[in-house]
This record gives C-alpha cells, structure tokens and sequence, in this order.
C-alpha cells in the first residue's frame, strides 16, 4: 500500500506487481483470491478471502496490508 486518502470515506492507492498504481474502496475485490477489502484505516487496509479447509468447508482469513513507510 503507498498510500491513503480521505474524502468523506478512506481509499488506498496500491501498485501491483506489474508497477502500475490503482486506487481502491471498501468492497472492491482485490489479489488472486478475489478477496474483499473490509475496511481502510489511515495506516492500513484489510481484505477478507475465503477458501476452502481441507475439511471440506470454507474459511474466512483476514490479510493486512500495512501503509508503505517513507523511504527517504
């Protein structure tokens, strides 16, 4: 995550592995699970994905993307 900004709610600005940046807001999809982000604070952003156990149900993890820090 590179950054956040506040308009009335929180969007993060990512770069992707191909290098180019993308701004996103709760509920968008995200990463190769097709994760849901859940919420975006000042200092990071949560994505919820859902996969399957190896019993045979379906579990949901929490995956936390701390704000890049400032390299100077």
């Amino acid at each position: 995550m590179s950054g956040v900004v506040f308009s009335g709610q929180y969007y993060a600005l990512i770069e992707g592995q191909n290098g180019h940046g993308y701004t996103v807001r709760r509920g968008m999809h995200l990463g190769r699970r097709c994760g849901k982000i859940s919420n975006i604070t000042a200092e990071r952003l949560v994505v919820e994905e859902t996969h399957l156990n190896p019993r045979g149900g379906y579990e949901t993890r929490e995956v936390e993307l701390k704000l890049r820090e400032k390299v100077e």
